[in-house]
C-alpha cells in the first residue's frame, strides 16, 4: 500500500464532484485508492511501447530548419530532410514523386514544431501510416511543411515560427491549418509534387481552395491517422494535398485502408484493395470510345446544389456566382443538376462546434478517453500538465477551447453526449440525400482567400477574423463523409484590397460514405474539361451550356 495516499486525497477527489464522503467509509475508500495508486506507479514505472521503424532501411538524412533565405513562401517549410525515394521501390506507385507533410504528422528522428512555442519541439519515436506506405511506394518525402497553431487556425498568420503567403500573391492568406502543405504543392514553383495534411474542421481542404490545389478529406477512418497530433478523434482526418484529381487518386490508393491500430478505420477496407488510380482512369478511358460521347462521362449521375451552402449572408455574392455557374457545367457532361434545401447543413455547424470545444478541451488537458489507438507521449509529456509559463505562449484560438469547453463542461455535462447523439442523425440525413444524389456540391468558402492579418490583433479580433471560413467545410468532419475540394476559377481579391489580385476559389464535391470513387470520377470529368486558371474549355464537342436566370457565365465574360 502506497503511504503517499491519505484520506485527504479522497475528500479532494470527492469535492471536485462536489460531494461528501461519510465519515465511516473515508478510510477504506482510502485503502481502496492506495491500492489502485500502487498499480499506476508500477506503470508509470514500465517502458512506454512504440511502434517499429525502419531507420536502416529508410534512413533520416539532412534534418534542418531552414534558414529565413533558404524557406520558401514565408516560413512554409518546418523542417527539410530527405527520407525513402525511388530507388527504395522503383515500380512503386509514388517511385519519382517528393512529399511535404504537415508538421503535426509523426517522422521518427525529426523535430515537430506543430506551429507553436508553449513546448519545445519534440521529437517523435515513430512513423505515421501515413509516413511509411508513402516510403514503401517508392516516395521521397523531402520535409515537414509548418502548420498553425497547434492546428488551431482557418489562416496562414498563427504559427509561432511566422506567417506563409499565398503562393499566388505574397500577403494574403493561404490557408490553414495545413498552411505550408497547401502553399508549396499549390505553388507554381513546383517546390514539392504531393502532399499530405490533416483536417478536423476544414485544415485540408481550406488551405486547398485558397492555394489552388485538390485537396481531399476522405471517409473518417479510411486513411489511419496513427502517429499524427489528434484533436478531437471523431474528427480527425489525414488526406491529399495534391496539384491535380489524378495525384489524389494515385496518393489515396497508397495511403487508404485499416492498419490494425488506429480505430477509426475499423470499417475501411484493407491496405490496397482498391486501385483508386485505375480503376478512376479505366472509367475515363471507356467514358471517351465514340458511343459515349465526349461530353456526356456523367451521364447518370445525378448532382444536388445544397442552398443554404451559398444562400448565406456569409457568402460573397461573386463566389455564390463563381459557385453556381461552375457547377452548371456539369450539365454539359450529361449530369443532372438540381437545387435541394437541407437546413440541417446550417445545424450541423453548430453540432461540430459544439463537439470540437468539448472534445478539443478535453485532449488539450489529457483527459481523451476511450480510443484504441497509438498515442504520441512524448508528445502529451511536453504538453501536460499545463503551467502558467505554457500558458503564456498558447495560441488565443486554444485557450479559447479550453476555457469554452471546460465551461460547457461543467455547465452542460450532458452535452457532449447530446452532440454525438446528433452527430448520427445529421449523419444520416446527409447518408439519406447522398441514396438520392451521386453527390452534393458546396462552394468550398465564401470568399476568396483574405490579406494576412498582423499577428499583435487582440484576441476577440482574431477569432473574428476567422468568421465564416469553415461555413461548409466543418460538417463533414462531423459526420465523417469524403469531400474534396476542386480548383475552379482565379478571382479577383473579394475582400476589396486590390481587384487586380487574382486568387485561386473552389468547389466542395461530397460524397456517401466511402464514396470516394464518385467524388473522384466527377472531379476528374470536370478537370479534363476545363482548365482552372484559363477558364478555358477543353471539351470537343461542348453543347450550349444551362446556366440558370441571373448567374454570370465566367466563360462569357471578361477575366477570370
Amino acid at each position: 500500500m502506497s503511504a503517499s495516499i491519505t484520506t485527504e486525497d479522497v475528500h479532494k477527489q470527492a469535492s471536485k464532484m462536489g460531494v461528501t464522503m461519510k465519515p465511516a467509509e473515508v478510510e477504506d475508500y482510502q485503502k481502496l485508492l492506495s491500492e489502485a495508486n500502487t498499480v499506476f506507479e508500477r506503470l508509470m514505472s514500465m517502458p512506454d511501447y512504440h511502434l517499429p521503424v525502419d531507420t536502416e532501411r529508410f534512413p533520416r538524412q539532412n534534418v534542418k530548419q531552414p534558414t529565413a533565405d533558404e524557406n520558401k513562401l514565408g516560413v512554409a517549410w518546418a523542417h527539410t530532410f530527405s527520407v525513402g525515394g525511388a530507388e527504395k521501390n522503383p515500380s512503386g506507385l509514388l517511385a519519382g514523386k517528393t512529399f511535404c507533410l504537415k508538421d503535426n504528422i509523426c517522422v521518427a528522428g525529426v523535430p515537430q514544431v506543430n506551429g507553436s512555442d508553449m513546448i519545445e519541439p519534440w521529437i517523435p519515436k515513430a512513423d505515421a501510416t501515413v509516413v511509411t506506405r508513402i516510403l514503401e511506394a517508392g516516395g521521397e518525402i523531402i520535409g515537414t511543411a509548418t502548420c498553425e497553431n497547434m492546428s488551431y487556425s482557418l489562416m496562414s498568420h498563427t504559427s509561432s515560427t511566422g506567417i506563409i503567403h499565398n503562393p499566388y500573391r505574397e500577403g494574403y492568406s493561404a490557408g490553414g491549418s495545413s498552411s505550408g502543405v497547401g502553399a508549396l504543392v499549390g505553388s507554381p514553383e513546383n517546390y514539392v509534387d504531393m502532399g499530405v495534411g490533416a483536417d478536423q474542421g476544414g485544415s485540408i481542404r481550406i488551405p486547398s481552395a485558397m492555394s489552388g490545389c485538390v485537396g481531399l478529406k476522405a471517409t473518417h477512418g479510411l486513411i489511419p491517422y496513427t502517429g499524427v497530433v489528434t484533436s478531437e478523434a471523431i474528427m480527425d482526418h489525414v488526406g491529399p494535398i495534391c496539384k491535380n484529381v489524378m495525384d489524389v487518386a494515385v496518393l489515396l490508393e497508397v495511403l487508404a485502408g485499416r492498419d490494425g491500430v488506429d480505430d477509426r478505420g475499423v470499417g475501411a477496407q484493407r491496405h490496397g484493395e482498391i486501385p483508386y488510380s485505375s480503376n478512376l482512369q479505366t472509367w475515363f478511358d471507356n467514358s471517351l470510345q465514340p458511343t459515349a460521347g465526349l461530353n456526356k462521362v456523367l451521364s447518370g449521375m445525378k448532382i444536388a446544389l445544397i442552398k443554404e451552402s451559398y444562400e448565406t449572408p456569409l457568402m460573397f455574392p461573386s463566389m455564390r456566382e463563381k459557385f453556381l455557374s461552375s457547377a452548371y457545367r456539369l450539365r454539359e457532361l450529361g449530369a443532372e443538376v438540381t437545387e435541394i434545401s437541407m437546413p440541417a447543413h446550417d445545424t450541423a455547424r453548430d453540432v461540430w462546434m459544439g463537439i470540437r470545444r468539448l472534445g478539443g478541451s478535453l485532449s488539450l488537458t489529457g483527459k481523451a478517453s476511450g480510443r484504441r489507438q497509438y498515442c504520441l507521449t512524448p508528445f502529451l509529456e511536453r504538453m501536460l500538465p499545463m503551467t502558467q509559463e505554457k500558458w503564456e505562449k498558447t495560441h488565443a484560438n486554444l485557450k479559447s477551447t479550453i476555457i469554452n469547453g471546460s465551461f460547457a463542461l461543467e455547465k452542460y455535462p450532458t452535452l457532449y453526449a447530446k452532440c454525438l447523439n446528433m452527430q448520427i442523425q445529421l449523419s444520416r440525413e446527409y447518408e439519406s440525400l447522398l441514396s438520392q444524389y451521386t453527390l452534393l456540391l458546396t462552394p468550398s468558402l465564401c470568399r476568396t482567400a483574405p490579406k494576412l492579418l498582423p499577428r499583435s490583433l487582440p484576441v476577440y479580433e482574431k477569432a473574428q477574423s476567422e468568421g465564416g471560413i469553415s461555413i461548409n467545410t466543418s460538417q463533414f468532419d462531423l459526420t465523417g463523409h469524403p469531400a474534396l475540394t476542386l480548383p475552379i476559377g482565379l478571382m479577383p481579391d473579394m475582400g476589396g484590397d486590390d481587384e487586380t489580385v487574382k486568387l485561386p476559389v473552389g468547389m466542395q464535391l461530397i460524397g456517401p460514405l466511402h464514396g470516394e470513387e464518385k467524388i473522384l470520377k466527377v472531379a476528374y470529368a470536370y478537370e479534363k474539361n476545363w482548365d482552372w486558371k484559363s477558364e478555358v474549355g477543353q471539351l470537343a464537342n461542348a453543347e450550349q451550356k444551362e446556366i440558370p436566370p441571373g448567374v454570370q457565365d465566367p466563360m462569357t465574360t471578361a477575366g477570370p
